[in-house]
């Protein structure tokens, strides 16, 4: 299968490579199912990958593919094993049709030769003849169901091309300049249930489409049946990952029919509703799903109900990701919707399934179909979720981001050789405590927000290309510690773990572009709260309170999820130094620091973490909990005007930014700013990095003060814009 558009970026003879991985391993799973003759669906697909997954893996990043386009290649392996079963079952039913054609002539087994005699034969005047009078026969019934699919009056031409020996082709006809198609289709009709899909189609709103049928009869009095299907309008699922800007703003809308869709496969028995076959269409700006190709339903046994919306849930949740989270009861009510409208039309939909199973004598269709409109849809909609690792909550996502989030930290190639360009390692080999941001573009600084997400949704707001800055590089985004804990009672809610999950998977997609700082509520988690306990709400220590919102969030799983969220935090930098001399951190300085060698001193802060996250780190300490002022000096835990004159002087810069200490948006000791970013009263900072004449006033210039009110911006539209860039 080819690599889409977004490996274009890889060399020359690398996208071949990759193609033929792909190939080999979808053919590898297709003959190990046929070894062992196992009922071929979707889970004994996603088993037998899950076998060689790694092993693949290895082999794309050995062929130079970067780690997001591998995910992208190994999500998609089912379809790939599927459209390549689809074909060979084509293929082998062109074969057997092909065997039948020459045995009927006594050519089966013989040589080539003869078969090409045979052919040329076939080619002769006789054979066209009667194949353009079967053609004559068949265009006035394909232009009459074409009227009466688009009630208007179409004119094929004679000159058409129609090869008969194929099952499926589209035939595209103009009507006064506009272009018109259909799906020309020769089928079975033991086999054959569209027209009883549809007819389920409509009684629950799923987005139908229009199909005619008609025979022909052949000299040799042998019946053809054709099937003209309408061509539906939109983008493929395949398209749309391409295109993802086409219906931004109406997830909720797609998520809704969506789940009208998984109720059909789940009333029907459909599988493999691939992402070739899902179709979006915009209306009048309203977001309009349709499903089409049905190669088989109404066989329970083979493929049950349950399985089938599975499959079509599973697969539009790897596409969304975590922003299928924020639609999740829009996928229920469009789901609990189509399944109740069944059961009212109960008497109806078994009608239809009992003249298909009449025509096909599938009689297990009928007490198939009974069974199902009776269930109730809430309940069935449960189990759904609950198998989803998405949409229950359990959250291989959310370990899938946190596990990436740490992986960017970490920045190692395929070779195991470190890649991050800021952030130097320390002596252990580990990245280190400082980072050194370059002579080029603006940084976002933004304060401890405290889990406030309305202010991070704004900084989004207010700076519309930001995302697309980071994806290209020329911009930075500086968060000076602590997006978790609330200053008050009111303010802790499950939006804080929100606030942090968006800000790991910004570090995953942007790692050398965005730089969360450790602060002193993140070394609270670190540490926990027998070593040392947080208390601003009363008797209560700050972790318990973020312990219990995990569990709110994540239930039985809080335990692995936050012990990700601290993973994620012992890895992060402590301080930003930029080479046009700001630094950045989450407080600080140093009281009575008074190194002067600059090399020693940013030394000292590559290796801060050597020591650990205890107390007795004390340079660590005091970055993360010292205020300016004496009585803080006096309580071990302050610096004053000297301090952040020597600090600056010993590691070469012009000033300082911090947060930590709550203000009316920022305030100002010399050269060093503090800034806010929590509350009402708050903003961020932008500065020029090129700029080599770096002072407080210029830092005062690029303050933006928040403006009042709730952020337009919502964040899953945020997670999505990340995700896509």
């Amino acid at each position: 299968m080819p690599l889409n558009t977004e490996s274009k970026g890889l060399k020359n003879g690398q996208e071949g490579k990759v193609s033929e991985i792909m190939s080999k391993w979808a053919s590898e799973i297709i003959s190990e199912l046929k070894k062992e003759k196992t009922n071929i669906s979707a889970g004994s697909i996603s088993s037998k990958s899950k076998k060689s997954e790694k092993e693949i893996i290895r082999k794309l990043k050995a062929a130079g593919l970067p780690n997001k386009e591998i995910q992208s290649q190994v999500s998609q392996i089912r379809n790939i094993v599927i459209i390549e079963l689809k074909k060979e079952r084509k293929r082998e039913k062109l074969r057997r049709e092909r065997d039948m054609k020459l045995k009927g002539m006594g050519l089966l087994g013989k040589p080539a030769t003869e078969k090409r005699e045979y052919a040329q034969e076939k080619e002769n005047p006789e054979e066209s003849k009667k194949r353009f009078a079967f053609n004559q026969q068949l265009i006035p019934k394909i232009e009459y169901a074409m009227h009466e699919i688009y009630g208007k009056s179409f004119n094929l031409s004679s000159k058409l091309e129609l090869l008969t020996d194929e099952r499926k082709q589209l035939i595209t006809a103009e009507y006064q300049g506009k272009k018109y198609g259909v799906i020309l289709k020769e089928y079975e009709p033991e086999t054959f249930c569209e027209p009883a899909v549809n007819e389920v189609i409509k009684c629950i709103d799923a987005g139908n489409y229009e199909i005619r049928t008609f025979s022909i009869e052949e000299k040799d009095s042998e019946t053809r049946n054709y099937a003209v299907i309408e061509k539906v309008h939109g983008l493929t699922m395949g398209a749309l990952m391409l295109k993802p800007v086409k219906i931004r703003g109406q997830e909720s809308q797609y998520f809704r029919e969506l789940g009208k869709i998984a109720a059909l496969a789940y009333i029907c028995a459909i599988p493999d509703r691939s992402m070739e076959n899902i179709i979006v269409d915009k209306v009048e700006g309203n977001i309009k799903l349709t499903t089409y190709d049905f190669e088989t339903a109404f066989d329970y046994a083979r493929n049950p109900g349950i399985e089938c919306a599975q499959n079509i849930i599973d697969l539009n949740t790897l596409f969304f990701g975590k922003i299928a989270l924020y639609h999740v009861d829009s996928l229920k009510e469009g789901f609990v919707e189509a399944l109740n409208s069944a059961k009212t039309k109960k008497f109806k939909i078994t009608s239809i399934t009992k003249e298909y199973a009449k025509v096909t004598k599938n009689a297990s269709a009928v007490s198939g179909i009974k069974k199902i409109i009776y269930q109730d849809a809430d309940t069935i909609f449960k189990r759904l979720r609950s198998k989803n690792s998405i949409l229950k909550g359990d959250y291989a996502f959310v370990r899938e981001i946190t596990s990436a989030a740490v992986n960017a930290i970490e920045g190692k190639d395929f070779r195991g050789k470190y890649i991050r360009k800021f952030r130097p390692l320390d002596s252990r080999g580990k990245p280190g405590g400082l980072v050194r941001l370059p002579m080029k573009g603006k940084a976002y600084i933004i304060a401890d927000l405290q889990g406030d997400l309305n202010n991070f949704l704004k900084i989004f707001e207010d700076n519309p290309r930001l995302i697309q800055e980071l994806a290209r590089g020329i911009s930075y985004l500086i968060i000076t510690g602590d997006l978790i804990h609330g200053n008050f009672v009111e303010d802790e809610s499950t939006t804080q773990l929100d606030l942090l999950e968006t800000v790991m998977l910004l570090k995953s997609k942007f790692p050398d572009n965005v730089h969360y700082l450790l602060g002193n509520h993140c070394l609270g988690e670190i540490l926990g709260d027998e070593v040392m306990p947080i208390y601003k709400k009363g008797k209560i220590s700050e972790q318990k309170y973020f312990e219990k919102l995990v569990k709110e969030k994540y239930g039985d799983e809080y335990k692995t999820i936050r012990e990700g969220y601290v993973k994620f935090l012992k890895n992060l930098a402590l301080m930003v130094r930029t080479k046009n001399g700001i630094i950045i951190s989450h407080t600080g300085p140093l009281h009575g620091w008074d190194v002067k060698d600059m090399e020693l001193s940013i030394d000292k802060f590559i290796n801060i973490f050597i020591d650990g996250y205890c107390k007795e780190n004390k340079e660590l300490y005091q970055m993360l909990w010292s205020r300016f002022g004496e009585r803080f000096i006096v309580a071990g835990k302050g610096y004053d005007h000297e301090d952040i004159e020597k600090f600056l002087s010993s590691m070469n810069a012009k000033v300082m930014v911090v947060g930590h200490t709550p203000c009316d948006g920022y305030m100002i000791h010399d050269k060093q700013m503090i800034v806010d970013s929590c509350g009402k009263i708050a903003g961020y900072l932008i500065v020029d990095l090129t700029d080599k004449n770096m002072n407080i006033e210029k830092l005062k210039e690029g303050f933006r003060r928040f403006k009042d009110g709730k952020s337009k911006k919502i964040l899953y539209a945020l997670n999505y814009e990340i995700m896509k860039n």
